[in-house]
């Protein structure tokens, strides 16, 4: 097992440190093969079957993105059809321009299916691309796949019905056997809707592809293996069991053979691709605002144990890092919320204080109206008494005044009673002296 991961190791720095040049290289020698058998197996075009057409035709699509490829390859394909029969050939072009049109939605990482399929289905091991691709792309592979497969299909019916050797090209489209054409496209499009094998392929691919995506993405260990497994089984299975329903001729050797051989492709491309150490499993949690997580952290296989130690002291620093850390986002937002409660319970004991204010103010301004009304009142209540307290006095002037004229009309009539005795007594004293005299002078 150390040898293994010491050569998956250095495979993996070399293909990382080359990956550029390396790319274009395998990109080259695979599109070169495929044109190479095209080409050749067509054959309308002699110019086109040439090897410096077909390296120039790979050295192209060896730079350019999958999209553009897919779209040369086509083109290829459909001029050579065009050349043996022009109403064939402009159906087969409007059928691509669907199929590429259709495949430019999804993922052009699955192009390597199309252009694998051709070649395959000349050895009878088309069938190792359900189980050999089913881990390492997407579901998606299923649409190049299948309709690689009808393109093949519909080239050798085309060839079938048109012949081998293509027409004079100088007879020009005026001398055109519509006929024969007519024939040929009716005899093409007969055979696509008889042909099963177009069926039992779609039907095992879709079948394998979609175990091998669901159990791959299973929680238990060594689940891409297995899935890997399963979908070799249930290939072989429904291979062979579609083939009876559907009547079917389906060559027992190769199909086991292409079955094997992409279990064994599928299995080295996950090796190269992860390998996990199901022993050093760890289990982590944490959470946030909304979830709470459990998450089940899977390391990676490293040959050298101490650069694996080493990596696994990492990862628990980090993990603890990043543990201390929400811990630390925890606090800071309990925080921030304490604070913004502080700050709201403030902001609401001041508006409240305010709102107290606002009441004791409009408390002392209805009081101090009420005031001025009742001062208002009593400056009514009290200017008739004012005025009557300037009254008393000058009633009670007028009434001393009163009385001292009663004080004196009594002293006047007292000095007149005192002059009219005095008068009297005057007038008795006169009278006494007069009778005195009088007797004085009797007497005399």
């Amino acid at each position: 097992m150390t040898g293994l991961l010491n050569f998956r190791k250095r495979m993996i720095l070399f293909s990382r440190k080359n990956e550029n040049w390396l790319k274009i290289v395998l990109r080259f020698i695979g599109f070169l093969i495929v044109f190479m058998y095209v080409n050749r197996s067509i054959g309308y075009i002699a110019a086109m079957s040439g090897a410096a057409v077909n390296i120039l035709l790979a050295l192209i699509c060896s730079v350019v993105p999958n999209g553009l490829a897919v779209f040369i390859f086509a083109a290829d394909v459909a001029v050579q059809i065009t050349r043996a029969s022009a109403v064939v050939g402009i159906i087969m072009v409007i059928v691509m321009i669907i199929l590429y049109l259709l495949f430019l939605k999804f993922s052009a990482k699955e192009a390597i299916v199309l252009f694998a399929i051709p070649v395959l289905m000349h050895f009878h091991l088309e069938y190792l691309i359900p189980v050999a691709a089913g881990v390492a792309l997407s579901p998606y592979l299923i649409i190049p796949a299948v309709s690689s497969f009808f393109m093949v299909r519909y080239v050798e019916y085309v060839m079938a019905a048109v012949g081998t050797s293509a027409p004079d090209a100088s007879q020009g489209l005026s001398n055109i056997d519509l006929n024969s054409t007519l024939t040929a496209v009716t005899s093409v499009m007969d055979s696509l809707q008889t042909d099963k094998t177009i069926v039992l392929f779609t039907l095992v691919t879709v079948i394998t592809v979609a175990l091998m995506y669901f159990i791959s993405r299973a929680k238990f260990d060594y689940s891409w293996y297995v899935a890997i497994g399963v979908g070799a089984a249930a290939e072989l299975v429904f291979g062979f069991v579609l083939a009876g329903m559907l009547d079917v001729s389906l060559a027992a050797g190769p199909f086991v053979i292409s079955v094997i051989v992409g279990a064994a492709i599928a299995a080295a491309v996950q090796f190269f691709e992860c390998v996990a150490d199901y022993r050093s499993k760890e289990y982590v949690q944490f959470k946030d605002d909304e979830y709470y997580y459990y998450v089940t952290a899977v390391p990676l296989f490293i040959a050298d144990e101490e650069e694996a130690e080493k990596k696994r002291a990492e990862k628990r620093e980090k993990q603890k890092q990043i543990l201390e850390q929400k811990e630390k986002e925890r606090k800071e937002r309990e925080q921030m919320e304490k604070e913004q409660a502080a700050q709201a319970e403030q902001a609401a004991q001041a508006e409240q204080a305010a709102k107290a204010e606002q009441t004791a103010e409009e408390s002392a301004d209805d009081a101090q109206v009420k005031q001025e009304e009742g001062s208002g009142a009593e400056e009514a209540q009290l200017q008739p008494e004012e005025a009557s307290d300037e009254q008393a006095p000058e009633t009670e002037t007028a009434a001393q005044e009163e009385d001292a004229e009663q004080e004196d009309e009594v002293m006047t009539t007292e000095e007149a009673a005192s002059a009219d005795d005095t008068i009297v007594l005057t007038r008795e004293q006169l009278r006494g002296e007069i009778s005195g005299d009088s007797r004085d002078g009797e007497d005399r």
